[in-house]
């Protein structure tokens, strides 16, 4: 039986900092409210201006935008966005299409008392209800009862609006002419066909009208053509995607302008935007942080629970299997090893799954490694500072300042968006960025890095986090792609010298234990942790000083992370300066010896091993940009 789904709200506290904080203009996806209970607020709907006071509400119609033109110091009141369209929803089943745009032109209710009385109980016995046990129980059951009461409480005071709002506002029918019906039906249809249809023609065809002229009668009744109605219906519902998977991101920006974890929150909410029965998840949470997996794996729960979506999840993160799997199968070697049941009597043992998992005890997920004694400073950027390449008025890096010394590894900690790869690809030959500024220093010496040939003669190499889309060439060998970085250091005359160049490459491939039959295998059939081994080999074999590896383990099994590791703790007892970026905090634990916590570009500490805890590096990623400052 399938599990019944009622519309639910959101409730937040409101005060003139929260409001301003949303910034000058609201636009919502869903319909909203603003309701006042101290102080008042002056809000401009296309080009009428609302006075909000004490006892008012706001409907915020969806897709409309609101601009806030005052706010008093004493302002407070409830903000609510509601994931069903109530406003449309109602006024299309009480009387007929025009009702939504007489809401949108009335936007305001002044409550009388006995309406304000069952609003705010409404109000507070949802805030009651939100701060109960009932959202972190631990049985199913009991948490889908819990979501469902939300759900109809909301929908209850979301009607008390309603009835509130036609009770102060009784609609008189107006008269329409042909081209308002034509309209209202074109916004009827595009509200129950924009996710599928986006040509004028469509919608002109529904009405037997020529496109021209059909967009012509919209503009009229509107002042906007049909295709921009359709473009509005549609960045709408993406934001409402984005902002289901956490990604607070500009509908328009390009997926090639963001990061890697960026564009896997864009991927999961593509595959949220149909209506799914089964998800396939391949290695979901690979690119983001622990805040970020954390929101992803509620998602999951939420539409396994509220729309009784199964989901398949390929990952390698064992917390993550144990935090939400009901069963797990373990494939190794492309054949099923075993199946393990998980119940909350039986939680998932872990040092199990493991050992089916690498087909050996693997007692430490990381290796017992001793810090090297620092040496020579190799590598410190003073006052780094970064422009984004689009937008040059936004600085992505603010005034860092980092040093690496020989034989350390140093990690760089922060939330996705905060400027760790950034950081580090501008230091690389400027390969990100633009208005670069600040000095770097190599052993002492001030270097000028301006391009990628540059910096890797000054003795660095950057292990990129993105291996199939920029640190590898797919289409060739392993051993075409390990000697990339060192062609000058191969060749005689301008010629690659073959011989040389397999007993390099084979030497590193023993060393690193890729798994291949021969060096000339095509790189694009490896397993994600041998591909890493070979990005690793390409920047090695290149002799390199000081080693900035962006996500090294991502999305690779517990067996090859150790590997990798081992890797990298050799490479620092051969006096290489390593720098690691990570989105584990765990790991940047087990494998470094200092840590820098990056916030909103800003590097706001720096952390010897005798404060790695998660709880304090948290701090030090997420604290607001002024705070860092100083």
């Amino acid at each position: 039986m399938d599990t019944p789904v009622t519309p639910s709200i959101g409730l937040f506290h409101a005060d003139k900092q929260t409001v301003e904080a949303l910034g000058p203009v609201v636009q919502l996806a869903k319909s909203g409210f603003f309701y006042c209970t101290q102080g008042e607020m002056s809000l401009v709907l296309g080009n009428r201006a609302f006075e909000i006071h004490r006892g008012d509400i706001y409907i915020y119609p969806p897709l409309s935008k609101t601009y806030i033109r005052m706010l008093s110091d004493d302002l407070h009141g409830t903000v609510g966005v509601a994931d069903f369209d109530f406003v449309f929803t109602l006024a299309n089943s009480i009387s007929n299409t025009q009702n939504h745009l007489y809401m949108r032109e009335n936007p305001c209710i002044s409550l009388n008392d006995e309406q304000r009385r069952r609003i705010e109980e409404l109000i507070e016995l949802i805030r009651r209800r939100e701060r109960s046990q009932g959202s972190r129980s631990t049985n199913e059951n009991n948490r889908l009862i819990y979501k469902q009461l939300l759900s109809s409480l909301g929908k209850a005071l979301c009607c008390e609006i309603a009835e509130a709002y036609f009770f102060n506002h009784p609609i008189q029918p107006l008269k329409q002419d042909r081209k308002d019906r034509i309209f209202q039906s074109f916004i009827f249809s595009l509200s129950q066909n924009f996710r599928t249809h986006h040509s004028v023609s469509f919608y002109a065809a529904e009405q037997c009208l020529t496109p021209r002229y059909f967009s012509t009668i919209v503009r009229e009744k509107s002042g906007r053509n049909a295709l921009q109605w359709i473009m509005m219906f549609i960045i709408a519902e993406a934001k409402k995607l984005l902002d289901r998977v956490g990604l607070p991101e500009d509908p328009d920006t390009r997926v090639m302008d963001i990061g890697v974890g960026k564009q896997q929150l864009v991927e999961i909410a593509k595959a949220l935007s149909k209506d799914v029965k089964l998800l396939i998840l391949d290695e979901p949470t690979a690119a983001l942080n622990d805040e970020d997996s954390a929101h992803l794996l509620d998602l999951v729960r939420q539409l396994r629970d509220e729309q009784g979506v199964t989901s398949i999840i390929i990952t390698h993160k064992l917390n993550e299997v144990a935090a939400i799997a009901d069963n797990v199968t373990i494939i190794r070697d492309g054949s099923t090893v075993g199946v393990m049941y998980v119940t909350p009597e039986t939680p998932l043992d872990q040092e199990e799954l493991i050992r089916k998992m690498v087909g050996r005890p693997l007692p430490n997920l990381y290796p017992n490694h001793p810090s090297n004694t620092p040496g020579e400073e190799y590598l410190r950027v003073e006052d780094w500072t970064v422009h984004h390449p689009l937008d040059a008025e936004r600085v992505i890096v603010d005034h860092a300042n980092i040093n690496v010394h020989a034989g350390e590894i140093v990690g760089l900690a922060g939330l996705m968006g905060a400027g760790r790869t950034e950081m580090a690809m501008s230091i690389f030959g400027h390969s990100y960025g633009s208005n670069i500024s600040g000095k770097a220093f190599v052993k002492g010496k001030e270097v000028k890095m301006p391009n990628v040939q540059s910096a890797i003669d000054a003795g660095l190499a950057y292990a990129t986090e993105d291996r199939k889309g920029n640190g590898l060439n797919l289409l060739q060998n392993i051993r075409e792609n390990a000697s990339l970085a060192s062609l000058t250091k191969i060749s005689k005359g301008g010629v690659v010298d073959d011989n040389l160049e397999r007993k390099e490459v084979e030497q590193y491939r023993k060393d690193f234990n890729i798994k291949c039959h021969d060096i000339d295998v095509n790189v694009s059939t490896l397993s994600g942790g041998n591909q890493q081994k070979v990005l690793l080999a390409k920047w090695v074999i290149s002799q390199p000083d000081i080693l900035i590896l962006d996500e090294p383990t991502r999305g690779i099994d517990v067996g090859a992370k150790y590997e990798i590791y081992e890797i990298i703790d050799k490479l620092a007892d051969a006096g290489k300066a390593v720098i690691v970026i990570s989105s584990e905090l765990p790991e940047l634990i087990g494998i470094c010896d200092r840590i820098y916590t990056v916030s909103q570009g800003v590097v706001t500490d720096n952390v010897g091993k005798q404060g790695f805890t998660q709880e304090y590096l948290m701090r030090g990623m997420t604290k607001e940009r002024e705070v860092a400052a100083r």
